[in-house]
């Protein structure tokens, strides 16, 4: 997902310098709710549908993204805490 917003020149709106609306200029706000709807609705498409729920009213993409980061790396240090236990049972079973 990340290659596809660089690729689109959209990733400056999650980690980049354009992640918050920029004040002012109604042509520059104008630009980046549009630039900012195309990663939404990038974002949106390739997630499952019940992960839809977290990101729904996401006010940005980078707090899309960044909710989708914090759930995902959450079920990875669980997954990888069970594979750890799992390995030391496996290994003081011998």
């Amino acid at each position: 997902m990340e290659s596809y917003l660089q690729g689109q020149g959209l990733w400056s709106l999650i980690g980049g310098s354009e992640i918050r609306e920029p004040a002012g200029d109604n042509n520059a706000i104008k630009k980046w709710k549009m630039r900012a709807g195309k990663a939404m609705f990038a974002i949106k498409v390739t997630i499952e549908d019940e992960m839809l729920e977290h990101v729904r009213y996401a006010a940005t993409p980078k707090d899309a993204w960044d909710t989708l980061a914090s759930r995902f790396s959450k079920k990875n240090d669980m997954k990888l805490k069970l594979l750890e236990n799992e390995l030391l049972s496996t290994v003081q079973g011998r």
